[in-house]
């Protein structure tokens, strides 16, 4: 299985029609007051939400209402676009769905290594340790040729709806560093 919150940032900018800032405006209210219909028997199981994002992550994107609350918010590092570094974080469903399909652009081959994850003594928050393992297709912005190798790792921690078992919030670190390394730029934008 494959998983992460990765993102090139090269290839957002090449996302026709995805807009980071509408996704913002997009953002939907929040869901009425209603008693919770799930119990701890229908709640989404922690190995199953895992499955779930890694499948998601792997190009299923029909599986996203299986992983995720139409409310999500992901919050991440900076990404370096131009000759700038910009805020790139996620505000709903539809925002994700893009995110999905942007980190896979430029790639001849995309996927993770699933190192671990571990619930939170809560329940209601996994940590889950990723390594990005693609390889490089045209990836315009790369001095890198296709068929390079592509790893560089991460952390995500995936908070929980504590109905549902949705995760409807995700606060992810990257070694971007590496990333921007392995993509074979000599300098990033801060």
């Amino acid at each position: 299985m494959k998983s992460s919150t990765v993102l090139s940032a090269v290839a957002l900018a090449l996302l026709p029609g995805f807009d980071p800032i509408a996704s913002v405006a997009a953002q939907p209210s929040s869901a009425p007051d209603t008693p919770c219909p799930w119990t701890a028997t229908s709640r989404v199981s922690t190995d199953q939400i895992v499955a779930n994002w890694e499948q998601l992550w792997a190009g299923d994107l029909d599986i996203l209402d299986q992983v995720a609350t139409p409310d999500i918010k992901i919050w991440q590092d900076r990404f370096s676009m131009g000759n700038t570094s910009v805020p790139f974080n996620i505000f709903n469903s539809t925002g994700l769905l893009g995110f999905v399909q942007g980190a896979r652009q430029g790639y001849a081959d995309y996927g993770f290594i699933h190192h671990f994850y571990f619930d939170a003594a809560d329940g209601d928050a996994i940590v889950y340790r990723w390594e990005l393992n693609a390889t490089l297709g045209e990836m315009p912005g790369s001095s890198k040729p296709p068929g390079t190798h592509i790893a560089y790792n991460g952390t995500d921690i995936l908070m929980r709806d504590h109905c549902s078992g949705l995760i409807n919030e995700v606060f992810s670190a990257q070694d971007f560093i590496t990333y921007y390394h392995e993509l074979g730029y000599k300098s990033i934008a801060v």
